[in-house]
């Protein structure tokens, strides 16, 4: 699969002379000595990588911009001077501080398929290297940047919401390459709810509270947070049952997926999450 990186949330990333790694996060070792042998403690579960550093090598081009219309051909002005809408030297150091302002910031890391599919995933800025060089000054200018991850996966650029209703099964068709762990499930009452149980998939999981009509409980598998609402802290309701396997809270494998959601008066559902690669 060829793909580049091109964007760190709305900044491009260099264009031109591209050293990009792509490879996939290493994943730490598994394997733990012990009296008699060695024990595996991911079992038979996926591991993922924790955090890993990318680098990012690339050339700003700074070009000169001229008005241009509709069929193509450069406006010129009453003495036959083409309009210019910015030097090389300009667009340059535009692109040099969009992106050196971003150093030591959180965002969207972007990559795009060969296909045009972008993907992303968040990351942080934590170097911006640029070496100037006395033939390339104000023409271009060659960037090493790092990137650290605590993502081992890409995202799909759209947020998925499957749509249900409770006791009855909710089947989400899973994208991508590997298993959603961070998948958002949102219960909203139709009348005053006190259990909530989740099943299926390797799945055990228990509320118990007050929900009532017209308020929403929030189970966020990826920060492990149970709010009602917003900003309310229910997760005092919530449990973990003796029969739960699944890696996360939810875990939602590539195919097809059914879970229950059980609860004792009427409500709806909202399952949410991106597909994801490695």
């Amino acid at each position: 699969m060829s793909w580049q990186y091109t964007h760190f949330d709305s900044v491009p990333l260099p264009l031109y002379n591209l050293k990009q790694d792509r490879s996939t996060p290493e994943v730490p070792s598994t394997l733990r000595r012990y009296i008699g042998g060695v024990v595996d403690y991911a079992g038979a579960n996926q591991r993922y990588a924790d955090v890993a550093q990318m680098t990012l090598v690339g050339t700003y081009q700074g070009e000169s911009g001229y008005l241009i219309r509709q069929d193509g051909a450069i406006l010129t002005d009453n003495s036959g001077n083409r309009i210019s809408i910015g030097t090389a030297a300009n667009r340059l150091r535009v692109q040099l501080e969009e992106l050196s302002g971003k150093v030591g910031q959180r965002g969207q890391l972007w990559r795009t398929l060969e296909n045009g599919t972008r993907q992303w995933k968040y990351a942080r800025l934590l170097k911006d290297g640029y070496e100037a060089k006395v033939d390339e000054r104000m023409q271009r200018a060659e960037v090493k940047t790092t990137f650290e991850t605590w993502h081992p996966a890409w995202r799909s650029a759209n947020l998925i919401t499957v749509a249900g209703n409770a006791n009855t099964p909710l089947v989400p068709s899973i994208g991508g390459n590997v298993a959603v762990l961070d998948a958002i499930l949102a219960i909203t009452a139709s009348a005053t709810i006190t259990s909530i149980a989740i099943t299926g998939l390797g799945m055990s999981l228990l509320w118990t509270g007050s929900l009532t009509s017209g308020q929403t409980l929030r189970l966020d598998s990826g920060l492990r947070t149970v709010r009602i609402g917003t900003n309310t802290n229910a997760y005092s309701g919530f449990t973990i049952q003796a029969g739960h396997t699944a890696q996360r809270w939810f875990e939602l494998t590539p195919g097809i997926n059914t879970l229950y959601v059980r609860t004792d008066a009427a409500a709806t559902l909202s399952l949410t999450y991106y597909d994801q690669w490695l």
